[in-house]
């Protein structure tokens, strides 16, 4: 799959090999580092059972911890990754001011918001994308949580615990 030309939207003459590596390689490691939700997951799911004549039986008022307990951290990659993005922010606009100063020359273009767009697209994008990983992956391990574990073990409202501790 070809990947879009996204030079028009970079200050003109940087190379975005860097700013793809890093995204790509803290997208990966981020994805990673969310499983940590499914070791807690079986963890916490193995301690809702006893082993008793060859098979496992639920144990007698076993409750499944919250959800919103078992993501605890498992996100903070993709927060980390889209502070990081946001941080470019401030590299396009220092590369306009190196040098030949285009930014003066910028600023005097027909489209005045040339040089905030070429500045503050690409990592705004990628910050967002960030975002939509994150929130995909809740959405699945939340599917995961509520399909695998017993109803007598779970406890009422997990989705509004999630959004409670979040704001």
């Amino acid at each position: 799959m070809k990947l879009p030309d996204l030079t028009r939207y970079a200050p003109l003459g940087y190379s975005l090999t860097l700013e793809r590596t890093l995204y790509k390689f803290g997208l990966l490691f981020s994805g990673f580092y969310s499983l940590c939700f499914i070791d807690r997951y079986t963890r916490s799911f193995n301690n809702l059972r006893d082993w008793e004549n060859k098979r496992y039986v639920l144990r007698e008022g076993a409750v499944m911890p919250d959800f919103a307990d078992l993501i605890d951290t498992a996100f903070i990659g993709f927060a980390l990754v889209a502070a990081m993005m946001l941080c470019f922010i401030a590299v396009h606009y220092s590369y306009h001011t190196q040098g030949s100063r285009a930014d003066y020359l910028m600023r005097r273009l027909p489209d005045r918001l040339e040089l905030h767009r070429r500045c503050l697209t690409l990592p705004i994008l990628a910050a967002l994308g960030c975002a939509v990983c994150a929130f995909v992956l809740l959405l699945v391990y939340f599917a995961i949580y509520m399909l695998f574990t017993p109803q007598a073990c779970l406890q009422p409202e997990q989705w509004y615990k999630i959004w409670r501790d979040f704001l």
